[in-house]
């Protein structure tokens, strides 16, 4: 891939005992503390490089300075909010503050004020002059002391002027450009990734507009027991065909505040289902892995329907195992680390 030379700034504030504070302007997650100019430097480029090459180039566009930064030396007098013993006169405060421009000497044009020590940003709108945004930057300083508390610790704000000396640097890295093919394919496994199996091959059962079931208060009260109690398990109904196997899952649900599942997800899927759409070889075995793991992670407790139809659904010339034989040993470890799952089946199956 090609490199592209992003025009990035450094802001290198000297501390105590020759301590060196680098950051990346505009780029706070980018922050280096060394001993020496030079370690310190390439250090920040290397980290530089690396967080640039995750970001969009439309947010890189957003993060560099449309002009020079300029250093100004914001001083002013700072009176206690509280006068003690300890803290009775005005102290003389000195913030150092990055100033740039965005836009032209008109009236569109903004000026943008960053204080490293306060780590705020001051804008001033239109053509303001230099003398009214300084102060308009001193009020601001003032503002975020007050907000932090710091006015009545003397201790905390002489803390804030540790830095003796502050410059700006040039910290132009090269960012490789992705190909257009790259970043199709970069977007279509974004796309894949964020595809869900439960929703394409499962049905949310607490969206769904059930309809109720009578005379099945013992039936659901073990169920719930089975898949909610000490040591949850999954359940297979049998019965007759007809005899409300299914409604019985779909009372559970409409009543699951009842069982304390009020925040556990429900979903039913079938065979058809879990092989729609599926025709390359071992297509339909991701999916049930997939939808096995998401339900797992969200502890849902999911529906699969009827037992003998997934025994041969997905079944072929070359293979003879079916979707319930793939996921026989899921089923059988449905506990508390895992999905909890119904089946059903009629009395002679």
């Amino acid at each position: 891939m090609p490199l592209v030379t992003i025009p990035a700034i450094a802001v290198i504030q000297l501390l105590e005992n020759e301590t060196r504070v680098a950051e990346a302007l505009f780029f706070p997650e980018v922050v280096r503390i060394g001993a020496s100019d030079k370690k310190t430097i390439e250090s920040l480029k290397a980290n530089l490089a690396k967080i640039a090459s995750e970001i969009s180039f439309n947010s890189l566009h957003q993060r560099l300075p449309s002009g020079p930064v300029e250093i100004r030396q914001i001083a002013f007098n700072f009176a206690p909010s509280k006068r003690t013993l300890a803290w009775r006169n005005e102290i003389r405060l000195r913030f150092p503050a990055l100033c740039w421009q965005y836009g032209d000497q008109t009236k569109i044009a903004t000026k943008i004020a960053y204080v490293p020590a306060l780590g705020i940003e001051i804008v001033g709108y239109g053509s303001i002059p230099a003398d009214e945004f300084d102060k308009k930057i001193e009020a601001q300083i003032i503002a975020a002391i007050n907000r932090s508390g710091l006015s009545n610790s003397m201790g905390d704000l002489i803390w804030l002027q540790r830095s003796s000396k502050i410059r700006v640097e040039d910290l132009s890295v090269g960012v490789p450009l992705p190909t257009t093919k790259q970043m199709a394919l970069k977007t279509a496994e974004i796309e894949d990734q964020k595809r869900s199996a439960l929703n394409e091959a499962a049905t949310d059962l607490t969206k769904e507009k059930l309809l109720p079931a009578y005379e099945t208060g013992n039936l659901i009260e073990r169920m719930a027991e089975t898949l909610a109690g000490k040591t949850p398990e999954s359940l297979l109904l049998v019965g007759k065909s007809g005899s409300g196997k299914t409604a019985s899952v779909y009372e559970l649900v409409r009543r699951r505040q009842d069982f304390q599942l009020g925040h556990t997800p429900f979903y039913a899927t079938s065979g058809s289902q879990l092989i729609s759409g599926m025709s390359a070889f071992g297509q339909w075995q991701e999916r049930c892995q997939s939808l096995w793991r998401e339900a797992t992670e969200q502890r849902a407790i999911l529906y699969i329907g009827n037992l003998v139809e997934l025994m041969e659904v997905g079944k072929n010339s070359s293979s003879a195992q079916g979707i319930a034989s793939f996921l026989r040993p899921y089923i059988a470890e449905g506990c508390t680390d895992h999905c909890r799952v119904h089946s059903r089946a009629v009395d002679n199956d």
